[in-house]
């Protein structure tokens, strides 16, 4: 117990520094920018000779010598190639970047509206994350609304903008993400807007919509400062003021004119992409309602927009608004959001509701738009298969050692001991040494006795020193010695200590190994899960599974069951103790230990359910951390900080009030056993001691006294541990729901797997045969009966609208989808039939979020170790990140943090293809992953796509540019699920009805 209380302790103390000095380090610390009341009026934002870096403790500067002015309510438009700075010139302004000199002003009473280049949503609404905390105002949102061209994708979704999104908008589309931020910052009171590369996502024509409407003239013609990091130079045409960044450092800065003179070579490419851009838009200028009417065209209604999406929101088939306030009209769903959001006085009362074919207004239900699954919580008692299941992951043969060191019984008598497993020597010995206390008191007692009868007969004779009787009775005197019973008490109480020492190591070491064993399995299933348990269950209740539960397990259980075997031998040989020396105890004892019986059902009862809501509202916690630290700068940007800091409150209070009943339940335990029962069953004993006092030796009996008062003390200590066994087997109880989940199947065919050979796909031919998808058996198809055939080293490009099914086709390929009817071949080989790892490790694709990994730059490229560094240097010459990578201080085996934040996103996505080239792999899937990158690196892509090198590899690119895809060989047109059309661009363009040419005659690239 002292040795718990040091543990915490020493956690106490580590928790206090570590609180401190992340506290030194918070956003409560003064912006290094002043206030200058001169800019007020002409600038928004300026910085003179500014030195900014990430880490204070490095010597590198990320941006050198900056000096810039934004001028107030104009539109500064940033421009550079990938890593060149454009994003952390923009959260130096935030102040998220450390200064290192110069100054930085910005006006009196400035308000920030940020929109980061990956798009941060919240795991709620879509009309809470573009609220973000503000008060409803309808007239306001609609027009927010419209202006981003989110009416088309609101009607989608099952229950309009009350749907939830998912954790980090898993349920949106790139280019709806990007809206939706967008449409959070028109929404705010922010008068300087910063917008880090948001139309990269977009379709052209949609991109052009919201930047003539949204950012043009609900922006910048209402006078809001704008500053907008971008690669399309075709809106440099609009910018008042032109940002250029080269290396880190200001390369020019004025107006669009001021260039040629400035620099003619970058000049003569502004010109030729911008007249290439404008060379392909539609001859017809569109207002906003045009463009919604063109949308509906050749879709019946939908939209127009082509982001690709990921999934449907709910099993519910797709709704179809006829108007925008039938499908729009007020109110919210209660969210984890809806906290920070308050409806206007005007507008309080009303709910969102779809209008039908009438025009009559009718509510929502909540549930079909509901995304995230309630987190599931086991009720009654424990089932005896968790405590077999634990037993089984602590190994058997260290479950039989335990067994055998822990329970098996030998008798004892009263001065003697046999060699038995270890707890039950341990407690021989203890019971044994308090005996032979007992003894020894007893012979003392007795020797007194004798030499007072001594005295008491001779005391009257007077004795010479030398004479017989006197000389028996020193010698009598000096032959009682202490030496005998303290040594063999010392020998006791030592083999006491060493059996607990050996049965605890073993009893943790069995913990250690079970808790290691349930974390194995429970990663593996996690692993190979289907990706829609990720989308409807929120990471943080996953990591609370892999923290909290793991810790209970590794930590608790193995204690708590080595001290219930411990307090339960131990009342097991008191009790023996006192039925040996007071036969009547049995008959006090008996009615208590039922009592006891009964309090400790109840009390188990209440307890486990406490600690079930305590695992329960853990989840939350983790979840509301890691979406908080996500957002951070959009967080700080908007200055809502108090309103993360009460969700988090609430979070934490949800969870402290089971853990403070569990608490108060132990005090009422105390006080019921511990005190009331102890003191009665004493009182009990005493009085049958009286009755009996002639048949029992007084040094027993005080060791039955002490010994009942332990029984009470022990069974007390039984009633809390075995509660707290189960409570901590709850823990036992999530982990094991997870590892038995259902998991990905490797084989799905009924005719049984198949070897394939190493070099498979050889020639990367893909045929799909009536192929129908969904994400899940019990949800509609995403995919209806599709038919084509893309034969080996052919360039595909899939274009469609939103929800349409081109990346439920390119996931198809991995198995990723339930495959409800239909068969895909690859290379004339079904790919139900190939092993579910094998098929993946066979195909490459790049996503549209880039992934990279905690590590070297040398692992990101290449994690199996195969690729020598000329290949790897070859992949990144590729891609135009040789220098780059070069000029690192430690090049290929540079570290790359969590999500490679230390990478700008247009360098990650070039990573990522860099890591496609190198796994040679016949099948190439991209994902629109040149969406992030500048005009000329993408079209140094497109030539290495279509260079000699990846001639015979099937390349099949989703794309919104589809100036990208103009040159494949085969373009591919899906619409709700069907394709459409599947031909030459050349043959499409040619068919003036077909919908590819109304996509790219309207307004696309």
């Amino acid at each position: 117990m002292i040795t718990g209380y040091i543990s915490l302790l020493v956690l106490h103390i580590l928790t206090c520094r570590r609180r401190h000095h992340s506290q030194r380090s918070m956003e409560e610390e003064d912006d290094a920018a002043m206030e200058d009341p001169l800019l007020d009026q002409h600038y928004a934002i300026e910085v003179q000779g500014g030195n900014f870096t990430w880490h204070l403790n490095k010597e590198e500067i990320t941006l050198k010598d900056i000096s810039v002015r934004i001028p107030t309510g104009k539109l500064t438009v940033i421009v550079g190639q990938v890593g060149s700075g454009k994003s952390s010139l923009l959260s130096a302004f935030l102040g998220e970047m450390i200064q290192v000199s110069g100054n930085m002003f910005k006006a009196r009473n400035l308000n920030v509206a940020y929109v980061s280049q990956r798009p941060w949503l919240l795991n709620a609404s879509l009309k809470d994350n573009i609220l973000f905390g503000k008060p409803f105002v309808w007239r306001k949102y609609k027009k927010v609304i419209s202006a981003c061209a989110l009416l088309p994708d609101i009607e989608q979704l099952p229950a309009a903008d009350i749907t939830e999104i998912g954790e980090k908008g898993v349920n949106l589309s790139g280019g709806q993400k990007q809206r939706v931020s967008i449409a959070r910052a028109l929404y705010s009171e922010g008068d300087t807007v910063l917008l880090d590369d948001p139309l990269s996502a977009l379709d052209s024509h949609v991109g052009k919509h919201v930047m003539e409407e949204a950012i043009l003239r609900r922006m910048v013609k209402r006078n809001r400062t704008v500053i907008l990091v971008t690669h399309h130079v075709q809106y440099l045409t609009h910018a008042h003021q032109v940002i250029v960044m080269a290396n880190g450092h200001v390369h020019f800065q004025g107006k669009v004119g001021e260039v040629k003179k400035f620099d003619p070579d970058l000049y003569d490419v502004w010109r030729k992409a911008i007249r290439d851009a404008k060379a392909t838009e539609f001859s017809q200028k569109f207002d906003a309602g045009s463009l919604l009417n063109l949308e509906r065209k050749h879709s019946g209604g939908s939209q127009v927009s082509h982001d690709t999406m990921p999934r449907p929101a709910s099993t519910q088939s797709q709704l179809s608004v006829p108007g925008l306030p039938g499908g729009l009209q007020g109110g919210r769903k209660m969210s984890a959001m809806s906290v920070m959001t308050e409806a206007s006085n005007e507008d309080a009362g009303e709910d969102s509701m779809l209008a039908d074919a009438d025009g009559e207004v009718k509510a929502l239900p909540e549930e079909k738009g509901k995304l995230i699954k309630q987190e599931f919580r086991e009720t009654g008692a424990v089932k005896v298969m968790v405590y077999l299941r634990y037993l089984q992951s602590c190994s058997i043969s260290l479950c039989l050692l335990s067994l055998f060191l822990q329970v098996k019984c030998v008798p004892f008598s009263d001065c003697q001991f046999d060699c038995c497993p270890l707890q039950i020597v341990y407690h021989s010995l203890i019971v044994t040494s308090n005996i032979w206390l007992s003894l020894w008191a007893s012979d003392s007692n007795i020797y007194e006795r004798n030499m007072s009868l001594l005295a008491s007969t001779y005391g009257n004779i007077t004795l010479e020193v030398s004479s017989p009787v006197c000389q028996h009775c020193v010698f009598s005197h000096s032959s009682f010695d202490n030496t005998p019973y303290l040594m063999t008490y010392i020998y006791l109480s030592l083999g006491a200590v060493l059996a607990t020492f050996v049965g605890c190591l073993v009893i943790y070491y069995m913990g250690f190994v079970g808790s290691k064993n349930l974390f194995v399995n429970m990663l593996v299933s996690v692993i190979h899960l289907p990706m829609r348990f990720f989308d409807t269950n929120p990471s943080g209740r996953i990591l609370n599974r892999f923290s909290a539960d793991i810790v209970a397990i590794d930590q608790r259980l193995g204690g708590h069951v080595e001290n219930l075997l411990r307090c339960t031998l131990f009342t097991i040989s008191a009790v023996l103790v006192n039925s040996v020396t007071t036969p009547y105890f049995l008959f006090a004892a008996v009615p208590f230990f039922i009592l006891y019986y009964f309090l400790q059902r109840f009390f188990r009862a209440t307890a486990r359910e406490l600690q079930r809501l305590d695992s329960v509202t853990k989840s939350p916690i983790f979840s509301h951390t890691m979406e908080t630290l996500s957002g951070l700068p959009v967080i700080r940007a908007y200055g809502v900080q108090s309103d993360f800091k009460r969700r988090a409150f609430k979070a934490v209070d949800c969870n402290v009030t089971p853990f403070l009943f569990i608490h108060t339940a132990n005090r009422w335990l105390g006080i019921r056993l511990l005190d009331a029962i102890r003191s009665a069953c004493l009182v009990l004993l005493v009085f049958i001691s009286c009755i009996t006092y002639m048949l029992i030796v007084s040094a027993c009996f005080v060791t039955c006294i002490t010994y009942t008062l332990m029984v009470s003390g022990q069974l007390n200590w039984i009633v809390r541990i075995s509660t707290e066994v189960e409570m901590s087997m709850n823990a036992v109880e999530r982990v094991l729901e997870y590892a038995d989940m259902e998991k990905e199947p490797s084989i799905v065919s009924p005719a049984g797997p198949v070897t394939v050979p190493e070099s498979w796909p050889s020639t990367g031919r893909i045929e799909f045969r009536q192929v129908s998808l969904s994400y899940a058996p019990d949800e509609d198809l995403v995919l209806h009966h599709a038919s084509f055939l893309i034969e080996g080293g052919e360039k595909i490009g899939i274009c469609g609208r939103t929800g349409s099914g081109k990346t439920s086709a390119t996931l198809a390929l991995f198995r990723m989808l339930d495959i409800i009817e239909g068969t895909i071949l690859i290379d004339e080989l079904d790919i139900t039939r190939v092993d579910l790892s094998t098929l993946r490790s066979r195909l490459a694709i790049i996503p549209q979020d880039p992934v990279l990994f905690t590590g070297s730059l040398r692992f990101n490229l290449d994690p199996n170790k195969r690729r020598s560094d000329e290949r790897l240097w070859s992949a990144l010459e590729s891609v135009q990140l040789k220098e780059f990578v070069a000029a690192l201080p430690d090049q290929l085996d540079s570290d790359v943090v969590e999500g490679g934040e230390n990478f700008s996103v247009g360098q990650r996505q070039l990573l990522c293809m860099a890591r496609a080239f190198l796994c040679d792999s016949n099948i190439l899937i991209m994902d629109e992953a040149t969406a992030s990158i500048d005009t000329e690196t993408d079209n140094h892509i497109q030539a290495i796509i279509h260079s000699p090198a990846l001639q015979n590899k099937t390349i099949i690119t989703i794309a919104h540019r589809l100036s990208s895809i103009i040159n494949y060989d085969r373009v591919m047109v899906l619409e709700f699920g069907e394709v459409k059309e599947f031909a030459s661009p050349r043959e499409l363009l040619a068919d003036v009805s077909s919908i590819f040419y109304s996509l790219v005659h309207s307004g696309s690239e």
